[in-house]
């Protein structure tokens, strides 16, 4: 029990960094308290990111991970999915996920806290890295999905960057 109490401990104190960090920087954001999430996005050069930071109590854990806004067309799903195993292999930290059946593609880096102190700079860095990631990546995923680029044409993005 003191165990489960402490870990509560700890994520509300990680919680109350993220909240405290993203009113420094003066994003707009929603806190839900109760869940320990906030809701915060950005204006992307042609998609919007939105953002969902979640601190997770049970398994000690911060993620945030954006979805992106459309669904991938049942016939381009084998594409995306290719596209998504080629992006993961170029990107450091954090990956795309993807929902096969329902089209869906999300972005996700995590962060343990377990008895360690998560602070500010490290909260800053996964809220950057969660934006550049899908800014970067958001478009050609769409593009992929309605048949404007090819597989070669990502891969070929993805050597010159």
């Amino acid at each position: 029990m003191a165990e489960e109490k402490n870990a509560v401990q700890q994520a509300k104190t990680v919680y109350g960094t993220l909240c405290k960090m993203l009113t420094d920087t003066g994003l707009k954001f929603k806190s839900f308290d109760e869940d320990l999430t906030v809701t915060f996005g950005f204006k992307g050069e042609d998609i919007p990111v939105e953002i969902i930071a979640n601190i997770d109590p049970e398994r000690l854990l911060i993620t945030m991970f954006s979805q992106l806004p459309f669904t991938v067309p049942e016939n381009k799903r084998a594409d995306v999915a290719l596209a998504i195993s080629m992006v993961n292999c170029s990107i450091v930290d954090g990956s795309f996920g993807f929902d096969y059946n329902k089209g869906t593609v999300v972005f996700k880096i995590t962060s343990r806290f377990n008895e360690s102190l998560i602070g500010k700079s490290l909260l800053e860095y996964m809220m950057v890295i969660c934006y550049r990631t899908v800014e970067r990546f958001n478009d050609k995923f769409f593009l992929i999905a309605n048949g404007k680029m090819s597989l070669e044409e990502l891969q070929q993005f993805i050597r010159e960057e």
